[in-house]
Parts: C-alpha cells; structure tokens; sequence
C-alpha cells in the first residue's frame, strides 16, 4: 500500500492532509496538517497558537486544530 503523506526515503510527513469529524470525548476535532517533517512546528487551538501541543480533556462541540509540521529547529515543547 502506497502512502503520499509519508516520504519512506527520510521518514517524514508531507502535507497536507485534514481529517474532519474526530469524535474526542465530549468534542468534534476538524484536523489540518500542513508542512513537511517529523516535529511540530505550529499548533493551533481555534486559530490561537498553543504554547505546547495539547488538547483539553474538556472540550465540547466542534474545534479545529492546525498542525504544521517541519524538521525540529522550530518545534513546539
């Protein structure tokens, strides 16, 4: 099975990709992965920039969450 999303040669992501309608306890997650790497470069709650890329065990109804990834220099903790 052939994936686009994975580069097999160095192990990383290429973007995007968006999964909608992820059921997360009492929330509905719309994800958007976008960039190219294995570390998390950007994440976004809501359109607001998260210190650390974490979702609240709390959530309810829909949030949409932006992922960009890229090669570690400018990582999320």
């Amino acid at each position: 099975m052939r994936n686009e999303h994975y580069d097999t040669t160095n192990g990383l992501f290429k973007g995007p990709v968006s999964l909608t309608g992820v059921k997360y306890r009492n929330g509905v997650l719309n994800l958007n992965l976008s960039g190219n790497g294995n570390h998390i470069s950007s994440f976004k709650l809501d359109q607001v920039v998260q210190a650390k890329p974490f979702v609240p065990a709390d959530l309810t109804g829909a949030h949409t969450i932006d992922i960009v990834l890229g090669d570690g220099s400018n990582a999320a903790n």
